[in-house]
């Protein structure tokens, strides 16, 4: 899952206010921050769906991450 702002400042607030699966996944073309890791689609939209009712993730989308 993702949301927006500056990267690796964003991950680190998002950590100190309690949100400690908070990373940074750069790319070839892009920067974004990635909150959690879920085994399915299903899973990762309950958890946006909880999410959004911190600011920090009233923009947050689904996204799939190949590391």
């Amino acid at each position: 899952m993702g949301c927006s702002g500056p990267g690796g400042n964003s991950a680190q607030l998002l950590q100190n206010k309690g949100f400690k699966e908070a990373r940074v996944l750069i790319t070839d073309n892009n920067v974004k921050v990635i909150y959690g890791t879920y085994s399915t689609e299903g899973e990762a939209y309950t958890a946006l769906n909880r999410l959004h009712n911190y600011d920090a993730f009233t923009d947050g989308w689904i996204t799939k991450v190949k590391e």
